[in-house]
């Protein structure tokens, strides 16, 4: 895997590991898709030409939601799944904001030194 693992982020008090990958890496098992947030491992991987915020926000997001222990959500509602969507954010968007820009702007760094 040809990978540049620039740092380690914490999220409820679990190191997670931030990788930016190159665009033809296959480390991605979903074809065509810019980024991946694997709770288990509590690890992220950035395509290097997608980097965004926006891409960052919406894997944070999936990282944070892992936190909502959701073992079996077969029998949940839209209207439950609504809930608890809304109560991470109540709760957890000052922070979700916060580690994304954080993230973004030292994956920037990482692509800009690397380029040169």
């Amino acid at each position: 895997m040809d990978t540049i693992n620039p740092f380690v982020i914490s999220i409820y008090d679990d190191s997670w590991n931030i990788y930016l990958i190159e665009d033809d890496d296959n480390v991605i098992s979903d074809e065509g898709s810019a980024a991946h947030t694997d709770f288990d491992s509590k690890e992220i991987f950035v395509r290097r030409g997608h980097l965004s915020l926006n891409l960052i926000k919406h894997e944070i997001w999936h990282a944070f939601f892992g936190y909502a222990f959701l073992s079996d959500t077969t029998e949940m509602t839209l209207r439950d799944i609504e809930e608890v969507s809304a109560s991470l954010f109540e709760y957890k968007s000052d922070r979700m904001l916060k580690v994304s820009e954080e993230i973004y702007y030292k994956l920037l760094e990482v692509r800009d030194k690397n380029e040169t």
